[in-house]
C-alpha cells in the first residue's frame, strides 16, 4: 500500500511549529498522525489537529516519527513537497527515510465501502445482498456478515418458538426476511 501528498512547505511548517509550541514538545518518542483524504491531510498528534490542503493519491493513515518530518520540513526549501509513504518508509523529494515506525494503514470507512460502523444487522445482510464475495473478502466483512447470519437464524428459530400455533416454517419465515434485505 502507498499514499502520496503534496503540500504547501510554508502551511506545513507552520503547522509543526503551532502543534509544537501548544502541545508538548515533539520529542524521540513523539508520533504524528496523517490522514490522507481527497485533497486534504490531517495532521494531529496529542490533542492538537491541523488541517492542511493537499494533492492527494492513496487514502490512508500514517504514524510517523515527528522529528522526522519536523526535521526535514526545516531544510526545505522549495514552495511545495511532496511525501510518498509505503509501510516502513518515507520518500521526500530525492530522500528516503526507512524506519520500522512509519506505519501506513487504510482508513477504516473507505468511500467505497458505504457500510457505516455502527451498522444494524440489516445493513450488514443487505451489504451482502447487492455486494460480490470479492468486494465483502477486500472489505473484511466476512466475519461480520457471518455473525449477522448466525444471528438471523437464532431469531428465526426463537420466533418459530412463539407462532408454532400457527403452523409457521423456518423458511417461511426466512424468505420473507430475505425479501425485506433486498428491497
Amino acid at each position: 500500500m502507498q499514499s502520496t501528498f503534496t503540500v504547501n512547505t510554508k502551511e506545513l511548517k507552520a503547522a509543526l511549529v503551532v502543534m509544537n509550541r501548544i502541545g508538548s514538545k515533539f520529542s524521540k518518542a513523539s508520533m504524528l498522525k496523517i490522514t490522507v483524504l481527497t485533497d486534504k491531510i490531517e495532521i494531529a498528534t496529542q490533542g492538537i489537529t491541523k488541517i492542511l490542503k493537499a494533492e492527494t493519491d492513496g487514502l490512508a493513515d500514517i504514524s510517523v516519527p515527528a522529528l522526522l518530518i519536523k526535521g526535514y520540513i526545516n531544510t526545505a526549501s522549495n514552495p511545495t513537497m511532496q511525501f510518498t509513504f509505503k509501510q516502513g518508509e518515507l520518500k521526500c523529494g530525492s530522500s528516503i527515510f526507512s524506519s520500522p515506525f512509519i506505519r501506513i494503514e487504510t482508513v477504516f470507512n473507505l468511500p467505497e465501502n458505504d457500510l457505516p460502523i455502527n451498522a444494524t444487522r440489516m445493513s450488514v445482510l443487505r451489504f451482502e445482498a447487492n455486494k460480490s464475495k470479492e468486494e465483502i473478502e477486500r472489505l473484511n466483512l466476512g466475519p461480520s456478515i457471518t455473525y449477522a447470519n448466525r444471528t438471523l437464524s437464532d431469531k428465526i428459530h426463537k420466533a418459530l418458538e412463539y407462532l408454532k400455533e400457527y403452523e409457521v416454517t423456518f423458511d417461511e419465515l426466512h424468505l420473507l426476511i430475505q425479501n425485506k434485505i433486498k428491497q
